[in-house]
């Protein structure tokens, strides 16, 4: 379960980034704070372009000097954003001073499963996978294996972190299948695993000394997919899965709809042959 270094990140067919960059966060947060209604857009203007000055953000942005001067400083102050000054004077007078997106600030560890393995990656706020860990865990598993398993890919991976004096890993983020009850923290059951039952994560955060939030796999998908195409969050949308099992998430104009400990969009516990004999897992 040794972390397997450094992985890039392909086409859309592969297991989607399972939490949304924090571009978004960031800029609600400042929106919402006096005076810093326009960081957000400096921010995504460092971040698409990365060495950009602060003449340049005046450009960009369409703001007056003072502004971005003001609104830099207290990114730089934040160590969100670093300044790299040029190595070599081409011209006389004050240099123009670079600024990048510091990407190391915040990481998150993110769990989740794919058949009857759990995965786990240290991120970034942008996505850009640090490292990674996973474990199999046969049918037969129990609450203390699976306890057991979280801890651990946990851990590893926070050892793996290669800048843990200038990052803060601001939790962990568990996205599984089945029936979840994401208020108090509880895995209630997946089919795959019927020996887990009502997996409470109360002990595992206590463990680890890190916040754990837990949803349900599908949900975030969902979820994650409006972030990524606004369009999605207007009216109805419901998300079809046909993988392991048959499933779907549905939101109303942005904002998911589902039960808090249900069996919600679960359309593969639907008896089509009644007259068959073969169990169903759950």
């Amino acid at each position: 379960m040794d972390p397997k270094g450094e992985i890039e990140r392909t086409g859309d067919d592969e297991q989607p980034p399972l939490i949304v960059s924090t571009l978004e966060s960031l800029e609600d947060a400042y929106r919402n704070t006096p005076g810093k209604q326009h960081t957000a857009r400096i921010l995504k203007a460092i971040h698409a372009s990365p060495g950009i000055t602060r003449k340049g953000l005046v450009s960009t942005c369409k703001m007056r000097p003072g502004t971005v001067t003001e609104i830099v400083a207290r990114l730089v102050g934040d160590d969100l954003v670093h300044e790299v000054r040029p190595a070599i004077l081409l011209e006389r007078g004050r240099p123009e001073i670079a600024l990048h997106i510091n990407k190391r600030k915040w990481l998150v560890v993110v769990v989740f499963c794919v058949s009857t393995e759990m995965q786990a990656v240290l991120v970034n706020s942008f996505e850009e996978v640090i490292c990674s860990a996973s474990a199999e865990l046969p049918s037969l598993s129990d609450n203390a294996d699976f306890e057991q398993c979280i801890v651990r890919l946990v851990t590893t991976l926070v050892a793996a972190n290669p800048h843990p004096e200038a990052s803060s890993i601001l939790g962990v983020s568990l996205s599984v299948p089945g029936i979840v009850d994401s208020v108090n923290k509880t895995w209630v059951f997946a089919a795959r695993w019927p020996k887990m039952r009502n997996l409470a994560l109360a002990e595992v955060q206590e463990q680890l000394g890190i916040e754990v939030s837990i949803r349900r796999q599908l949900d975030v998908r969902l979820n994650y997919e409006m972030v990524r195409r606004p369009a999605l969050k207007s009216g109805n949308t419901l998300l079809f899965y046909w993988g392991y099992g048959i499933g779907g998430a549905f939101a109303s104009h942005g904002e998911l709809i589902g039960s808090q400990t249900g069996v919600f969009c679960q359309i593969g516990h639907i008896a089509i042959n009644p007259d068959s004999v073969k169990p169903c897992l759950c």
